[in-house]
């Protein structure tokens, strides 16, 4: 990955996870040699994750690199509330030739489709708060395109919980 990113022997590729909670994905993306990233916007998170000793800001603090290798976007996209200006901050975040990797509920997956509002993917569970966002995966690439990315490869997975179906 180092090599393809155009980094130079010996110099680790950035990495920027936005969304990333106390920042689980910041050590396992160091241990594959990444030096990691993370804006959240929950200070009890932020706190755990800087307790922790990994480096995460909260949106408009500064981070160390002012552009990155990567951005990724795990279950995050969903909960904010203007995600084309998100996609356009993580697209101005990006080196050339950058890449953003995200994840998100897909609105075409078949709990989502039968269950509707009872979905957990819709309004989160208990525990969290719903989505006030969803995409299929052709409205996630137009998305995509507005901010200014061309989508390399999606994949539309679906849910086979047939217990939370019945």
């Amino acid at each position: 990955l180092k090599s393809c990113l155009g980094r130079d022997a010996g110099q680790a590729p950035t990495t920027l996870d936005v969304g990333c909670g106390v920042a689980n994905s910041l050590a396992v993306a160091a241990d594959h040699g990444f030096a990691a990233e993370g804006i959240e916007v929950n200070a009890h998170a932020v706190n755990l994750a800087r307790g922790m000793g990994r480096a995460v800001n909260f949106p408009g603090e500064p981070t160390r690199a002012e552009r990155f290798d990567a951005v990724t976007m795990w279950e995050t996209l969903e909960h904010i509330s203007d995600p084309l200006a998100a996609l356009q901050d993580a697209h101005a975040r990006l080196l050339p030739d950058g890449l953003l990797a995200l994840s998100v509920p897909n609105l075409n997956a078949p709990d989502i489709r039968s269950m509707r509002g009872d979905s957990l993917q819709i309004h989160g569970g208990p525990a969290w708060p719903g989505h006030i966002n969803l995409w299929t995966p052709d409205t996630l690439a137009l998305l995509l395109r507005r901010a200014g990315f061309e989508p390399l490869h999606m994949s539309g997975q679906f849910s086979t919980n047939l217990e939370e179906l019945l």
